[in-house]
Formats: C-alpha cells, structure tokens, sequence
C-alpha cells in the first residue's frame, strides 16, 4: 500500500545567489559572487523567505537560482513557479 505523502514530510529548499562585482571600470572584484541556501517546512514561508532575502541582497543582484520541495520519495523543482508567482506580485505593485 502506498502512503500519501503528509506536508509534515515535505521540506522546501531555495538558492539565493549574486553573481560577482564589476565595478565602473570593469574591473570584476574576485570572490564577490556567491549564494545562500536555505530550507523551509511550509512552501508559503519559502516564498516569503526569498522575497526578504531578494530584497536584504538587492544590491547584490541577488537572483533565486533554485527552488524545490522534497520529501523521502519525492523532489521537484519549483523555480519556474515561484519565479512566475514572485513576477505576477511584482507587476501587481507596479500598477
């Protein structure tokens, strides 16, 4: 018999990263790119997480690279997704 899969069981991973430093005079500073991964348990904390993330590295040119749910029999990858949903909330309060 195969169990459904309860949200207890599920984790959600993102990947935030920023691509290195050029400055004015092209120069590209070293070891400046980099990222940061972190894990939720609810999908709507994982998209809140990489909203504030998004916005505290802005400066960064801070992306989502990755996003996806896990569980012990199961991944996906949710970066398309949440890419769409974090772009449909960002024309809505650009209107």
């Amino acid at each position: 018999m195969i169990s459904k899969t309860k949200d207890s069981d599920i984790q959600y991973w993102a990947t935030i990263a920023w691509d290195a430093y050029m400055d004015k005079d092209g120069k590209v500073w070293e070891h400046s790119e980099g990222e940061y991964i972190f894990s939720r348990y609810k999908l709507s904390h994982l998209i809140e997480s990489i909203e504030d993330y998004l916005e505290k590295w802005a400066g960064r040119g801070a992306y989502l690279s990755l996003a996806s749910s896990q569980s012990h029999n199961t991944q996906e990858d949710l970066t398309d997704l949440i890419n769409s949903k974090l772009q449909k909330q960002k024309n809505k309060e650009d209107k």
